[in-house]
């Protein structure tokens, strides 16, 4: 079995603040999904009165 010998430059590059957008866009879907699950728990009773369920 033959080796390769040769090892693959490390080129160091700039880090970007893309991974802070990624992150805070994350969060921010996070804080929606939670305030609208909290809405939809809050006014549940409403809900099924309104509709008779």
């Amino acid at each position: 079995m033959s080796r390769i010998e040769q090892a693959v430059p490390y080129i160091n590059t700039k880090k970007t603040s893309y991974r802070f957008v990624v992150l805070a866009l994350i969060f921010i879907v996070y804080a929606i999904n939670y305030a609208d699950r909290t809405n939809i728990g809050v006014v549940l009773p409403f809900i099924i009165d309104e509709f008779h369920i």
